[in-house]
Protein backbone atom coordinates (compact mmCIF):
# COMPACT_ATOMS: atom_id res chain seq x y z
CA UNK A 1 0.00 0.00 0.00
CA UNK A 2 1.29 3.10 -0.67
CA UNK A 3 2.93 5.75 1.57
CA UNK A 4 3.27 9.60 1.59
CA UNK A 5 5.82 11.81 3.50
CA UNK A 6 4.60 15.18 4.23
CA UNK A 7 7.13 17.89 5.80
CA UNK A 8 7.40 21.28 6.65
CA UNK A 9 11.24 22.40 7.32
CA UNK A 10 11.44 25.66 9.19
CA UNK A 11 15.61 26.97 7.70
CA UNK A 12 17.46 29.78 8.61
CA UNK A 13 17.01 32.37 6.24
CA UNK A 14 21.09 32.59 6.10
CA UNK A 15 20.97 28.99 5.17
CA UNK A 16 18.64 28.75 2.57
CA UNK A 17 21.14 28.43 -0.73
CA UNK A 18 22.75 26.05 1.14
CA UNK A 19 19.57 24.24 2.04
CA UNK A 20 18.32 24.85 -1.46
CA UNK A 21 21.39 22.80 -2.74
CA UNK A 22 21.46 19.83 -0.57
CA UNK A 23 17.82 19.53 -1.13
CA UNK A 24 17.49 19.18 -5.09
CA UNK A 25 20.97 16.87 -4.59
CA UNK A 26 18.96 14.66 -2.10
CA UNK A 27 15.87 14.79 -4.68
CA UNK A 28 17.59 13.88 -7.61
CA UNK A 29 19.06 10.92 -5.65
CA UNK A 30 15.39 9.84 -3.79
CA UNK A 31 14.11 9.99 -7.49
CA UNK A 32 16.05 6.94 -8.28
CA UNK A 33 14.93 4.87 -5.63
CA UNK A 34 13.14 2.02 -7.04
CA UNK A 35 10.18 2.49 -4.29
CA UNK A 36 10.00 6.53 -4.77
CA UNK A 37 7.00 7.58 -6.64
CA UNK A 38 7.89 11.20 -6.50
CA UNK A 39 9.77 13.38 -4.42
CA UNK A 40 9.17 17.30 -4.87
CA UNK A 41 9.81 20.09 -2.58
CA UNK A 42 8.34 23.71 -2.61
CA UNK A 43 9.35 27.02 -1.08
CA UNK A 44 6.56 28.46 1.05
CA UNK A 45 5.98 31.94 -0.98
CA UNK A 46 4.75 33.71 1.67
CA UNK A 47 7.09 32.32 4.61
CA UNK A 48 10.75 32.94 4.26
CA UNK A 49 12.69 29.75 5.05
CA UNK A 50 9.94 27.47 5.14
CA UNK A 51 10.04 24.04 2.92
CA UNK A 52 7.21 21.69 2.27
CA UNK A 53 8.39 18.00 0.91
CA UNK A 54 6.13 15.42 -0.64
CA UNK A 55 7.24 12.48 -0.82
CA UNK A 56 5.56 9.56 -2.52
CA UNK A 57 6.64 5.47 -2.13
CA UNK A 58 4.81 2.75 -3.38
CA UNK A 59 5.01 0.57 -0.21
CA UNK A 60 6.45 0.66 3.38
CA UNK A 61 9.19 -1.29 2.03
CA UNK A 62 10.42 1.89 -0.70
CA UNK A 63 9.75 4.31 2.51
CA UNK A 64 11.96 2.39 4.61
CA UNK A 65 14.68 1.70 2.00
CA UNK A 66 14.80 5.44 1.30
CA UNK A 67 15.35 6.03 5.49
CA UNK A 68 18.52 3.56 4.92
CA UNK A 69 20.21 5.77 2.81
CA UNK A 70 23.30 7.45 3.90
CA UNK A 71 22.49 9.88 1.95
CA UNK A 72 19.40 11.15 3.56
CA UNK A 73 21.28 10.61 6.96
CA UNK A 74 23.81 13.02 5.53
CA UNK A 75 20.97 15.41 4.89
CA UNK A 76 19.38 15.42 8.22
CA UNK A 77 22.89 15.58 9.89
CA UNK A 78 23.31 19.13 7.60
CA UNK A 79 19.81 19.82 8.63
CA UNK A 80 20.36 20.42 12.61
CA UNK A 81 22.76 23.12 11.51
CA UNK A 82 20.23 24.90 9.16
CA UNK A 83 16.87 24.53 11.10
CA UNK A 84 15.53 27.44 13.18
CA UNK A 85 13.07 24.18 14.73
CA UNK A 86 11.88 20.60 14.09
CA UNK A 87 10.54 20.15 10.96
CA UNK A 88 6.54 18.99 10.94
CA UNK A 89 6.52 15.57 9.84
CA UNK A 90 3.32 13.78 8.87
CA UNK A 91 2.99 9.88 7.69
CA UNK A 92 -0.18 8.91 5.42
CA UNK A 93 -1.33 5.58 4.47
CA UNK A 94 -4.70 4.08 4.48
CA UNK A 95 -2.74 0.87 6.23
CA UNK A 96 -3.17 1.28 9.85
CA UNK A 97 0.23 1.09 11.87
CA UNK A 98 1.93 1.77 8.05
CA UNK A 99 5.37 2.60 9.42
CA UNK A 100 5.65 -0.34 12.41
Amino acid sequence: MEKFVIAKLFIKTSATADFHHALEALAVVTRKEPGCISYTWYAEPLEAGVFMLIEHYRDKAGLQHHFRQTYLADFIKKMDTWKIKDPEVHFLSAEPDALK
